[in-house]
């Protein structure tokens, strides 16, 4: 039973964790943190993970790379 609003989870005993990253003229670096994030996620067992890139104005283009790389948008 989900304590928070009280429905049965299919996936009982597991832990949402949200990641939340800036990014700000980051475009070099986005696909590298990426594939190190996910990489750990991967190795971890009883949680579920999100990871959400906050653009914060960039003008190098690092809104396009997390768009381009499908990385806008999906989950880990």
């Amino acid at each position: 039973m989900d304590k928070l609003n009280g429905k049965e989870d299919s996936k009982m005993g597991r832990i949402l964790v949200s990641l939340v990253i800036p990014v700000y003229n980051e475009k070099d670096n986005i696909e590298e943190l990426h594939e190190e994030i996910s990489d750990v996620i991967d190795k971890m067992q009883n949680f579920d993970f999100e990871i959400i890139y906050v653009d914060d104005g960039s003008y190098d283009g690092s809104y396009e790379t997390l768009k381009k790389n499908s990385i806008f948008g999906q989950q880990s």
